[in-house]
């Protein structure tokens, strides 16, 4: 049997002058399948949640982030791991989006934040995007379906 365990995740929702949402292409490889997503990390012992994600978009993305406030959080209870995953409205203060070497993520993309593709992630794109109204209840819902009938 897995040993069971909990870990903070902060995903940064990353938005643009041109309210644009920088979002991430899983690999095939990842748990979740392949799919769009906002960078997402774990927090370790110890660490801030905030400092934790500027820390890691510095050092995996080449940017330094500006975390205007926190959107919300949620908790995902799965068969071994139980993730309690906290997400950031923030905008790019220094720097150009690089992926350099990452192994979890094929590629980037800035799109309307409106407007994000089908294949997004419900919880670390969609949901974010509802609660700051970005999309409506009715859009979210109807995505939401769309996702989980394939």
């Amino acid at each position: 049997m897995a040993e069971k365990s909990i870990n903070i995740c902060c995903g940064a929702l990353v938005l643009n002058d041109d309210e644009k949402a920088l979002l991430v292409r899983l690999n095939k490889a990842s748990e979740l399948g392949e799919r769009w997503s906002v960078p997402m990390n774990v927090v370790n012992y110890g660490e801030k949640a905030e400092d934790s994600l500027m820390n890691f978009m510095e050092k995996e993305y080449s940017v330094k982030i500006q975390i205007l406030k926190v959107i919300g959080f949620i908790d995902e209870i799965k068969s071994s791991e139980h993730l309690h995953k906290i997400y950031f409205l923030c905008r790019i203060h220094k720097g150009n989006f690089n992926l350099k070497n990452n192994r979890n993520y094929t590629e980037f993309k800035w799109f309307d934040a409106k407007d994000v593709p089908e294949d997004s992630s419900i919880n670390d794109v969609l949901l974010p995007l509802y609660i700051l109204k970005y999309i409506t209840v009715g859009d979210y819902n109807i995505r939401v379906d769309k996702i989980r009938s394939k």
